[in-house]
């Protein structure tokens, strides 16, 4: 069985992390015949933009970056009016 267009965000301010966990969904992918697109940002106000026009089955959510820390990303997903409120966030 193969799960089709799973839509996957990854936010850091390190690139390094971001660079870790692609490489982990990226070998769960393969190994499990996924189906996704996985979308990087170092910046959570360019993450919430995105949000905007894009739909996330998934959002990996560093807690500690500049401008804007993730527990306020977060605040902002789950104001949201709409089914994008309730989406999982792995902080």
């Amino acid at each position: 069985m193969s799960l089709k267009n799973i839509n996957i965000a990854i936010c850091d301010d390190e690139v390094s992390s971001i660079y870790s966990i692609k490489k982990y969904l990226i070998s769960y992918q393969i190994q499990f015949d996924i189906d996704c697109e996985i979308h990087t940002f170092t910046d959570s106000s360019k993450f919430l933009s995105s949000f905007e026009t894009n739909k996330y089955n998934i959002v990996f959510l560093d807690i500690d970056m500049p401008n804007m820390d993730g527990y306020t990303a977060t605040q902002r997903i789950r104001d949201l009016d709409d089914s994008r409120a309730e989406i999982p966030i792995i902080a």
